[in-house]
């Protein structure tokens, strides 16, 4: 807007005299612009609504994180120390920190979902968890493996009740469950993989990718914890929809109605319905 300002001062300029910008105040502007563009880019990704596993699905929270400490880590040391932006880069990288730190109690969660981005893996926090950090590498994998083999690793298909199981549906039930645990873990088998290399965004479904993996267990957890949003913005979203939905028309509705009304919404948006 430099230039539109410029010529409105033209002819406002004595009125405004107090309020001019030097061009020094214009080079400590572009500076803040530099500063804040990777907090925008970051906040514009997040709050998509991850329709193909990115821009917005939990996975990216961790990454966002550790390019904003790098970020503010490489400017900061960068800047002298009377920069006023020294002091500003300083006190976002401590408060990106604190949330870091939060995820840390949240492995199943957070780190669970890097790992189950085949282009990240184990290897992504072998790269970035490094000194003081790599000292949580281990026992992160050791709570995601516990949760794998709770949750997961068993998972086998619905039986009859025995009232009705006839001797061969009991045979076929015994023959699954022997078949449900192999020699070699899944879980360990996919986080030592090489990581699939990256392709523009836009053209990749990472919830595709995980419809060809060939153990059903392991693609349930990755939809599971791939399906939550990375912000809470698809959510506000789903606040501002009910609050058209629900007119002074329609009170009555039942939970269950409204609730399928935003099903039906959703899967008609992301055209996975007619």
């Amino acid at each position: 807007m430099k230039s539109s300002l410029e010529v409105y001062l033209l002819t406002h300029g004595d009125a405004l005299e107090a309020d001019k910008l030097t061009e020094n105040d214009w080079q400590q502007l572009k500076e803040v612009v530099v500063a804040l563009e990777p907090f925008w880019l970051v906040s514009m990704r997040l709050q998509g609504q991850g329709n193909a596993g990115s821009h917005g699905v939990i996975w990216e929270a961790l990454p966002a994180l550790d390019f904003l400490m790098e970020y503010c880590e490489t400017k900061k040391n960068e800047l002298a120390v009377n920069n006023p932006l020294q002091l500003a880069y300083q006190n976002a990288w401590e408060k990106l920190c604190k949330y870091n730190d939060l995820t840390d109690e949240a492995h199943e969660i957070y780190a669970a979902a890097a790992l189950l981005n085949p282009c990240l893996r184990k290897r992504y926090f072998i790269d970035r968890w490094t000194d003081d950090a790599a000292a949580f590498i281990t026992p992160m994998i050791a709570k995601n493996k516990s949760i794998w083999e709770k949750n997961y690793r068993q998972i086998q298909p619905d039986e009859p009740s025995q009232e009705f199981r006839s001797l061969f549906d009991a045979f076929i039930a015994g023959v699954q469950h022997h078949s449900a645990v192999t020699d070699e873990d899944e879980f360990d088998k996919y986080i030592e993989a090489p990581q699939k290399k990256a392709v523009k965004w836009k053209d990749e479904n990472l919830f595709q990718w995980w419809m060809d993996y060939p153990c059903p267990s392991l693609r349930q957890w990755a939809f599971d914890t791939l399906s939550i949003p990375a912000m809470s913005t698809e959510i506000e979203r789903v606040f501002a929809s009910s609050k058209r939905t629900i007119t002074a028309d329609r009170n009555s509705l039942s939970n269950e109605s409204f609730e399928a009304i935003q099903c039906m919404k959703h899967w008609l948006d992301n055209k996975l319905v007619e």
